[in-house]
């Protein structure tokens, strides 16, 4: 994102939104968000969670247990590659 973003106001009061990211680097020329998030190495799985899905639920989130993230350094390690990459 540009770094003069910030997050509205107006946003928070949305009760349904997602589970927001965090700034895990701010620049003067940007600002870059991440969270954590899973991947299904199965499409076929993907197909089936998506056909059976009713509503969004996630108690095992990484948001909730960060014990659960398997690469527990993410922040700092794509915080130091992007600082890195800028310096270029």
């Amino acid at each position: 994102m540009p770094s003069n973003y910030r997050d509205s106001q107006a946003a928070w009061l949305c009760l349904h939104r997602p589970i927001q990211p965090v700034a895990i680097l701010e620049d003067l020329s940007v600002v870059i968000f991440g969270r954590p998030s899973h991947q299904l190495n199965s499409k076929t799985a993907w197909l089936e969670l998506l056909t059976k899905a009713q509503a969004i639920s996630w108690p095992e989130s990484p948001a909730n247990d960060r014990s659960k993230i398997s690469w527990s350094n993410w922040e700092q390690d794509i915080r130091v590659a992007v600082q890195k990459w800028l310096q270029k």
